[in-house]
């Protein structure tokens, strides 16, 4: 049976009606889909940036551990409230200008002492 049509019982196949787009200010009549031809497929990448993808990876994941587990000192200590633990692992050069996934890149951080670096790359 087609996904736009419905069998009433004992007789032929009748056509849906049609709904409403379903974008909020839409009031286009569709039919077998959710939104009109200039609603749909809105979204054509998935909006991840080059830091959510690679701090999503396995590789990085591996090199965090080792980075935690071998350092017991915050690297950056510039906040007043740094508690020398690390427990962030910080990109000294960032995805999002090239840097790689290296140990070489990598630095164990307190989070104040990160949040300050990462404020200060933004400005």
């Amino acid at each position: 049976m087609a996904a736009a049509q419905v069998r009433r019982p004992g007789g032929p196949l009748m056509p849906r009606a049609p709904k409403h787009c379903g974008h909020p200010d839409c009031t286009t009549p569709v039919r077998g889909t959710s939104y009109c031809p200039s609603h749909r497929n809105k979204w054509t990448s998935t909006g991840r940036t080059a830091s959510s993808l690679t701090h999503r990876s396995a590789e990085w994941k591996r090199l965090r551990s080792a980075a935690l587990a071998g350092n017991p000192d915050c690297a950056l200590q510039i906040s007043p409230r740094c508690t020398h633990q690390p427990t962030e692992v910080d990109l000294i050069t960032p995805a999002s200008q090239g840097g790689t996934l290296t140990p070489a890149n990598t630095q164990p951080v307190c989070n104040p002492c990160h949040v300050l670096k990462t404020r200060r790359e933004r400005a």
